[in-house]
């Protein structure tokens, strides 16, 4: 599947492609693709968000990849940002976030 044509339809494959399994520990967020939408871009248990954000996720359907980069100024203080690895520019519908390699 392409890019969805505007951003109405991309915030409602995105709402469709969201979910959450699994109870406790084993509590599991299965993640759309921040550029297309599609389905478990990123699968990961909720206990293991921050390493599974790090490492990222390249979608399937649309060959973008994408990780986080966490900054942590003070003990308690830890923030993140989402930046692109690879594939296509997202939508122009879509916040342009900055590029990395890998």
């Amino acid at each position: 599947m392409s890019d969805p044509a505007t951003h109405d339809d991309y915030l409602k494959r995105f709402r469709e492609s969201n979910r959450i399994s699994g109870y406790y520990a084993d509590t599991t967020m299965h993640m759309p693709c921040g550029f297309c939408a599609a389905p478990d871009c990123a699968i990961f248990r909720v206990i293991d968000s921050a390493d599974a954000m790090k490492r990222g996720s390249i979608c399937k359907e649309c060959g973008r990849g994408w990780r986080a980069i966490f900054h942590v100024d003070e003990p308690g203080n830890k923030q993140f940002e989402i930046v692109q690895t690879c594939g296509d520019p997202p939508p122009l519908y879509l916040p342009q976030i900055r590029r990395v390699e890998g």
